[in-house]
């Protein structure tokens, strides 16, 4: 590639960011929104469950949520696990258990930032890496799920790693193949089968793309091997200490298999979520593909393009079209992407810059009035409507996040008045556009955010509900990030409704999608309580208490649950496994 122009570079900052600038961009980006929040629906609560668990119950080898098990890889969550428990003294007064916990996200967000950067170098060399990071860190897709409790995290970590291995393959065989089947391992440890294999096809493309296959043959083999010995690690003991939980997990993962129901559905809504998803990484991945068409075979692009449609094919067939699971497609397209960005023409490169700078200072002045319609209530009508969605929120003005917010502002408008020109310019201010957005997001707006997505005030009103001596609660149609919340903040541990310990239960806790699809568990129930978040009209729970003897009607039971198997079916908030397992129905 050509080398770049000496006129790259700000007044103060050099552009393409490395260093301590490149350092201060994402830790602004990573940084904001991992604390000062409840867990949220859907996989922030799910995922927070399963921790806990592990905290509190002890089931570090069998994962479980609120006391009832999840067929998951558990690496996640023994890291979060960990990690919680390192904090909870020092900081035990002002970080909670739950950000405590979120830290993890952002450690494993910053190792794959740092294996794109270095799979991007191995591919493409040092003076154009760094737009790797650049494009991932705004890439919106990547964004929220960055700053939750997502286990995905970690098959997304080993795919960026096993990128990096894969490119120095040819270089370092042996050093490549370990890395290669750690990074498998990692991600099958942390993420089960379903996400990873699709890595083993990648792996044999970049064999055949190799100039020295009577090494990297080998070495590849050595690295499926390293991979089998991290995932035994866990396998092996579970197996020896509880058959019955690994058996369970055998079928769940085989379950992921063909779950799609109509697999060229599937493929046509990952293009569907691509285009804003993975903006800008797709249409500079796009660009790439045209400007270097006929050097399409080389490894430098043949090994990501080959990469990304292994893994959509493959995604077809495990996953629904949703946007965890597409997190995996980011990597490939990022670093198809990076070529592509000093290679765009003048006049694409200034509308890109301008459109960047212009959509992201707009997004910026209405996340700062949106905000003064809910602390000072000016414009009366934005006021009006944050209320309507959120009834009975109530905006209180903070220091500290306001003068976060100011300062994010003001660097924004510096760098826009100060930045040379470069063929860096336009990428770099997009992605301080997506650190400034999430940083007025997380600062101004969280407050609203967290009173619509958080349990906690609905699992407080539950406890109340109930008498003292209560014993136990049997739930139906309850998905995971509820039963996670309730057992947190209000201390409610239910269980299956058409278990052997649900059916000896006075106290049945439902949850419907609907304040009139009401359906009554039997004659002998009469409903004690009813009510829901205040802004979400689609969920409503209802408790109920048994008056008479514990004799279950059985056709209402099978009512009760066929019409929640087909008003829930597809929906993310179902009662399964968390985060990344569509093991169950309904994830």
């Amino acid at each position: 590639m050509p080398a770049l122009p000496e006129h790259s570079r700000f007044k103060g900052i050099p552009l393409p960011p490395r260093g301590w600038p490149l350092a201060i961009l994402l830790a602004l980006y990573l940084l904001p929104g991992l604390i000062g929040h409840d867990p949220w629906k859907v996989d922030d609560a799910e995922a927070f469950g399963v921790i806990r668990d592990m905290l509190v119950r002890g089931h570090w080898l069998t994962p479980t949520l609120a006391g009832q098990p999840v067929f998951e890889a558990p690496l996640y969550y023994w890291i979060a696990a960990v990690l919680g428990q390192l904090l909870a003294w020092p900081l035990a007064t002002v970080l909670p258990l739950h950000d405590a916990v979120r830290l993890t996200s952002a450690g494993f967000a910053l190792l794959v930032l740092g294996f794109v950067h270095l799979a991007a170098r191995a591919l493409y060399g040092r003076e154009y890496a760094v737009a790797a990071p650049l494009i991932l860190a705004g890439s919106i897709g990547f964004l929220v799920h960055a700053h939750e409790m997502q286990p995905m995290l970690v098959p997304l970590a080993a795919y960026a790693a096993a990128y990096w291995a894969l490119a120095m393959l040819d270089r370092r065989p042996w050093m490549a193949g370990i890395a290669f089947g750690s990074a498998l391992g990692l991600g099958l440890l942390g993420g089960g089968l379903a996400p990873m294999v699709w890595l083993l096809p990648v792996g044999l493309m970049a064999f055949v793309l190799s100039q020295q296959k009577a090494r990297t043959g080998p070495a590849l083999l050595l690295g499926v091997l390293v991979a089998a010995t991290w995932l035994a690690l866990w396998l092996v003991p579970l197996a020896l200490r509880d058959p019955a939980y690994f058996a369970g997990w055998q079928r769940a993962t085989l379950a992921h298999f063909g779950s799609t129901e109509s697999p060229l559905d599937t493929a046509l809504g990952y293009l569907n979520l691509l285009p804003w998803y993975a903006l800008p990484a797709l249409p500079l991945a796009a660009w790439t593909l045209w400007i270097k068409r006929r050097e399409i075979a080389t490894p430098a692009l043949a090994l990501p393009l080959a990469g990304f449609l292994l893994l959509w094919l493959g995604l077809c067939l495990t996953y629904q079209a949703r946007s965890v699971p597409a997190l995996l497609l980011l990597p490939p397209l990022v670093l198809l992407a990076v070529p592509g960005v000093p290679s765009l023409r003048r006049g694409a490169a200034n509308a890109f810059d301008w459109f960047a700078m212009l959509s992201f200072s707009l997004l910026a002045v209405l996340l700062c009035v949106g905000w003064s319609a809910m602390v000072f209530g000016w414009p009366e009508q934005l006021a009006q409507q944050a209320v309507r969605l959120e009834p009975g929120f109530v905006g209180h003005f903070h220091w500290l996040p306001t003068l976060l917010a100011a300062f994010g502002c003001l660097a924004w408008i510096w760098l826009i008045i100060t930045s040379a020109r470069s063929p860096f310019r336009g990428m770099a201010h997009w992605a301080a556009g997506v650190t400034l957005f999430w940083l007025l997001a997380s600062t101004l707006w969280q407050p609203w955010v967290d009173y619509g997505k958080t349990y906690r005030p609905l699992s407080v009103a539950v406890a109340r509900a109930l008498p003292a001596d209560h014993g136990c609660i049997a739930g139906a149609q309850l998905g995971g990030a509820q039963r996670a919340s309730l057992d947190y903040f209000g201390g409610i541990t239910t269980v299956p409704q058409l278990s052997a310990a649900g059916r000896e239960c006075r106290w049945l806790l439902t949850q419907s999608s609907g304040r009139h699809d009401e359906v009554s568990p039997g004659e002998h129930w009469k409903k004690v309580w009813e009510g829901g978040r205040p802004g979400d009209r689609n969920e409503r729970f209802r408790l109920y208490r048994h008056t008479g003897a514990l004799t279950p009607d059985a056709a209402s039971v099978r009512e009760l649950v066929q019409e929640s198997a087909s008003e829930r079916a597809g929906e993310s908030n179902a009662p399964t496994a968390p985060a990344n397992a569509p093991a169950t129905p309904g994830r």
